[in-house]
């Protein structure tokens, strides 16, 4: 997505929590995770330290990046939206889904993939959010180790489950 925005001149500016941007995201955290706050570029990032595996803590990060420029949201999404994810080395798709986001146009997709040796088993949502002349990508991805995916299958759910965009 973000090569595809970027080479048709769409200026992409990461928001953090604190920006003045009219888009916010929220994402209630689970019994045993830990809001450990914004590092830029990402707006909000969550792990939960007590289930580590293979030296990788379960984590959610959220970006919020707003859009400077021409863009038709909806093709964004249709024709871009699973392709950061693809790429990833090794990926398998496990489902996905294009269908509106709190009426946002959205690409979600779950899979996995290698990563350092270790098979990781991720979920992407990226939806775009227009505020007048301006649009904003929100960009959620949840991961665990493969093994697991299973144990921690209702924490994935709430976190993305719980997502809440925002338009003040």
């Amino acid at each position: 997505m973000n090569e595809y925005l970027q080479s048709a001149g769409v200026k992409v500016v990461p928001v953090s929590p604190e920006s003045s941007a009219n888009v916010r995201v929220e994402m209630p955290l689970p019994e045993g995770w830990e809001n450990l706050g914004a590092f830029e570029p990402a707006y909000l990032v969550s792990d939960k330290p007590s289930a580590a595996d293979q030296g990788r803590t379960p984590s959610a990060v959220i970006y919020l990046i707003r859009l400077e420029g021409a863009l038709d949201a909806r093709t964004a999404i249709t024709e871009h939206g699973f392709v950061d994810a693809q790429n990833a080395q090794g990926f398998q798709k496990i489902s996905s889904s294009l269908d509106d986001f709190q009426g946002y146009p959205s690409a979600a997709i779950e899979g996995t993939y290698d990563n350092q040796n270790v098979r990781v088993h991720a979920w992407n949502r990226d939806v775009i959010v227009p505020d007048g002349p301006l649009h904003y990508l929100v960009q959620l991805t949840v991961t665990t180790t493969e093994a697991q995916a299973s144990a921690l299958a209702t924490d994935v759910a709430a976190l993305t489950g719980g997502l809440k965009i925002t338009k003040r």
